[in-house]
C-alpha cells in the first residue's frame, strides 16, 4: 500500500494489481518505463474502501496502517512491514521468502553487489582515498547532514568505499541539524546536495534556503565549489531503503563522481 513496498515487489518479478502513490502519481520518478502503469493507484493515504475495491488476494502494508490492522485483515490476509527498515538487503530477503522469491531477492541483491564493487574501483580511479565526500539536505528551515548510520550514508561509505568528513563519521545518529557557519569547518571536497522535503513536489521554502547558500560567501568558498564538484541530487536520491530506488542512487553517485553528471557551476 506504498510505492516503496512496490519497489520490492517490482524487485521480485512481482506487479501489484494497487499500490500507494508518490506525490499522487504512481508514475514513480526514478522507475523506467512506469512499470506501476496498470496499477490501481490508492493514492498517498489508501482509505479502506478504495482497498476494498481492488479484492486483493493479499495486503502488504507499512508501520503506518498498523492502526488499521484489524480492519485491513477482514478485507484480506495482511502483513505490516517497516517503511524504513535498517537493512535493505534483509528486508528484500524477507519478503522473498514470504512470496516464495526467495532467489529472485538473492539474485537481485548479488546484481547489486557486483555493481557497488565495481563501481568502487573505478570511483578509486577518479577520487583520491584522502578526499571526502558528503550528503546534504537543504529543507526549509535547516541545513541536515547525514551519517554513515543512515541508509544513504551504507551506500556512499560502506558500498562505494568512499571517505566521510570527520563530522559526518562523528554522528551518532541518524543525521545532525547544522549551521551555514559550520560548512567551511567540515569543508568536503565531494557535496551531494538535496534540496527540499521529499514529499513536496515545490518546496519553496526549500528552494529559499538553498538560493541564500548559493549566494553565501561561506559556500563559495568550500574546496567542493571551488572544484566544481557540487552534484544536486533528484528528489527520490534520499530513499535508498528499497532495492530498485537505492539501485538508482547508486547510478546516479557513480555518474556524478565518474563522469561529472549533474555538476553544479560556481
Amino acid at each position: 500500500m506504498d510505492y516503496r513496498i512496490a519497489d520490492s515487489l517490482l524487485a521480485l518479478g512481482i506487479k501489484p494489481v494497487a499500490t500507494g502513490s508518490f506525490i499522487g502519481s504512481t508514475d514513480i520518478p526514478y522507475m523506467d518505463g512506469h512499470p506501476l502503469k496498470e496499477s490501481i493507484n490508492l493514492g498517498d493515504a489508501p482509505n479502506l474502501e478504495a482497498i476494498l475495491a481492488t479484492e486483493p488476494d493479499l495486503i502488504i502494508g507499512t508501520d503506518a496502517q498498523t492502526i488499521a490492522y484489524e480492519s485491513l485483515s477482514q478485507i484480506a490476509p495482511t502483513v505490516i512491514v517497516p517503511v524504513a527498515p535498517k537493512d535493505w538487503q534483509v528486508a528484500l530477503q524477507e519478503m522473498g521468502q514470504m512470496l516464495d522469491r526467495e532467489r529472485q531477492a538473492i539474485d537481485w541483491i548479488t546484481r547489486y553487489s557486483e555493481k557497488a564493487d565495481e563501481a568502487k574501483k573505478q570511483i578509486n580511479g577518479r577520487v583520491p582515498s584522502n578526499e571526502t565526500v558528503m550528503f546534504l539536505r537543504v529543507l526549509k528551515k535547516e541545513f541536515r547532514l547525514y551519517g554513515e548510520r543512515q541508509l544513504t550514508g551504507t551506500l556512499l561509505y560502506q558500498d562505494l568505499g568512499l571517505k566521510a568528513p570527520l563530522q559526518v563519521s562523528s554522528i551518532e545518529g541518524v543525521n545532525k541539524v547544522i549551521s551555514m557557519e559550520m560548512l567551511p569547518e567540515i569543508n568536503p571536497d565531494y557535496i551531494l546536495l538535496d534540496v527540499g522535503a521529499i514529499a513536496q513536489a515545490d518546496d519553496k521554502q526549500g528552494e529559499a534556503l538553498y538560493n541564500d547558500l548559493l549566494q553565501s560567501s561561506l559556500w563559495k568558498s568550500l574546496k567542493a565549489v571551488q572544484n566544481n564538484h557540487v552534484y544536486r541530487v533528484p528528489e527520490w536520491f534520499f530513499r535508498t531503503d528499497f532495492p530498485i530506488s537505492r539501485g538508482k542512487s547508486l547510478t546516479f553517485v557513480i555518474d556524478a563522481l565518474i563522469n561529472g553528471k549533474g555538476t553544479l557551476q560556481k
